[in-house]
């Protein structure tokens, strides 16, 4: 790739090139993606500390949140397990539901 100076500063990058340093730019992505795959497999049952990372809550909130039967979850003795299919279908919901809520509070309050 040959890049044209037009001035001292300024680098002038014709079209193709510009698409070929995009084309690298996401090939080089995917082999990042596929190297931390391969680095970090994802965990099926979660501990509170994983789901406290995924959704950016408390380990004390989520523990709230698991006492009131308002996330799915296993107790196992003293220890609390989470599907990782569950929590993301609940955050999906959670999602989902708060959208539902804002749009007819909005309907509502601009009658």
């Amino acid at each position: 790739m040959q890049i044209n100076k037009k001035f001292a500063d300024v680098a002038i990058i014709d079209k193709s090139d510009l698409q070929e340093l995009y084309n690298e730019i996401a090939q080089l992505k995917d082999r990042l993606d596929e190297l931390g795959s391969l680095s970090m497999p994802k965990k099926e049952i979660l501990t509170l500390k994983d789901v406290a990372e995924i959704t950016s809550y408390k380990v004390s909130y989520l523990r709230q949140l698991v006492f009131r039967d308002e996330i799915p979850s296993v107790r196992l003795g003293r220890s609390i397990r989470f599907n990782r299919k569950d929590v993301e279908q609940w955050l999906e919901e959670k999602s989902s539901n708060r959208i539902e809520t804002e749009v007819s509070n909005h309907i509502i309050n601009n009658r």
